[in-house]
């Protein structure tokens, strides 16, 4: 995989990812029946932090993320980056997650939490009415084929020029939904950036970054 490990920032990054993943994803954390874990693999997420880090500097930036959980994914883009406009899109499916969703959030002043499908029409009225368009978009809501398709469809629409719409589950055997969109999808207005993933843990997932070209 693309790697960015010798950036000054990947360690502090990778320790910090390690410590609140599953074993499983290649963390050190063990299930306790709370889901107050990051669901990231630490190699492929600290080299998509280190990439924007370079990309965004102190720059502002507005972030749409698509499937937040335990909220920790959101959390290391607010502390890690200016986020200036934080807008979540999330239908409350995934169990136990509260405790660490509602923590996570209290700190994030001004941010904007829509419930509901995030295909659905009443959902995405939600989103326009914001009139924002976003640096980074960040998907990993529903799996499924035709979820990612429609969540692509649309959210890329408010993706700016020169922004990036990221998908998780690129290479995730377990919902091979993603993967399959990204295989037949042309991607008009967009261009492939890099994908980081590795392959060495009990699950796979993979990060495939996008950037608006017009």
């Amino acid at each position: 995989m693309n790697s960015y490990i010798n950036h000054p920032n990947y360690q502090r990054y990778f320790d910090i990812i390690k410590s609140n993943s599953p074993v499983a994803y290649g963390g050190t954390k063990l299930f306790d029946g709370d889901r107050d874990y990051l669901m990231q693999i630490p190699e492929e997420f600290s080299s998509t932090l280190c990439f924007f880090h370079d990309e965004f500097g102190f720059d502002s930036i507005n972030l749409l993320e698509i499937g937040t959980a335990s909220n920790l994914t959101n959390t290391m883009f607010w502390n890690n980056f200016k986020v200036q406009n934080n807008v979540i899109v999330d239908a409350l499916l995934c169990p136990n997650v509260e405790k660490s969703l509602f923590g996570n959030l209290q700190f994030k002043p001004g941010t904007v939490f829509i419930i509901g499908d995030s295909t659905s029409s009443d959902v995405q009225t939600k989103v326009s009415k914001l009139e924002l368009e976003y640096d980074l978009v960040f998907c990993d809501g529903n799996h499924e084929y035709e979820y990612v398709k429609k969540d692509y469809k649309y959210y890329s629409q408010l993706v700016k020029p020169g922004g990036y719409f990221l998908f998780h589950d690129t290479d995730n055997w377990k919902v091979p939904g993603v993967k399959k969109f990204i295989d037949e999808c042309s991607f008009d207005g967009f261009e492939k950036v890099v994908e980081f993933k590795t392959t060495k843990y009990e699950n796979t997932c993979g990060i495939g970054i996008y950037r608006r070209t017009k």
